[in-house]
């Protein structure tokens, strides 16, 4: 390696993925098929690998109750929700096969993987609403308040653009059974607009403040 540097102990699972799917070893894998759709099995496969591997090593970094910020937390959580998605693919294809030929992989083991899976998902969901629950902000706000007050803006907000774009010129005339009638706008655009335009900004701080707390704030 340069400069002598070594592998991290975590990243070694990660680091022997690349080593088994690197594009030497897809040519090596390509002369060794007889056929080119094999060889595009391969490529279909790297895919998957790469991201699993990614998911793998971020759950044995962070994983087991070991400290991390909220931040990564809430990064594990998504990974853990995609490898649950890339799971169940993999049951689908496993779970039903034709008669005589055996499932690309032991439904009994992927059933067994997706428990854990999911087992550790609902504990980490668990401290990150615990977390959120209990560390307050500026203003005597915990996490979880300003998460609801993010989720209200953002509704105020479409219902504001909506209600714009329906007040707005092009849909102030239509034609009806050969006659033209009118429509007349009743709410001040201009007004409404500004104060959409106050709620994008309250949004935009309430966000920067959760995103803020998320990297200062350790998961309990």
């Amino acid at each position: 390696m340069r400069h002598g540097r070594q592998i991290p102990k975590k990243s070694i699972k990660f680091h022997q993925y690349i080593v088994a799917w690197s594009p030497r070893g897809l040519v090596a894998q390509k002369k060794s098929q007889k056929s080119e759709k094999s060889y595009l099995h391969y490529r279909i496969l790297i895919v998957r690998v790469l991201k699993m591997a990614t998911v793998d090593a971020h759950s044995e970094q962070y994983g087991g109750g070991e400290k991390m910020k909220l931040a990564e937390a809430l990064q594990e959580r998504a990974d853990l929700k995609k490898k649950i998605n890339w799971l169940k693919e993999r049951l689908k294809s496993s779970v039903l096969v034709q008669e005589g030929e055996n499932p690309p992989e032991k439904p009994e083991e992927l059933f067994s993987e997706l428990d854990r899976v999911i087992g550790h998902l609902e504990e980490l969901i668990s401290r990150i609403n615990k977390t959120n629950n209990a560390t307050v902000a500026d203003g005597n706000k915990t996490i979880a308040e300003l998460i609801a007050k993010k989720d209200v803006l953002n509704m105020q907000i479409a219902a504001y653009k909506e209600a714009i774009e329906n007040a707005s010129p092009n849909f102030n005339y239509f034609r009806s059974r050969g006659s033209e009638i009118k429509l007349v706008t009743v709410i001040d655009i201009a007004e409404t607009r500004k104060r959409m335009d106050n709620l994008s900004r309250e949004l935009r701080v309430t966000d920067n403040t959760i995103q803020a707390l998320n990297w200062a704030t350790e998961l309990l």
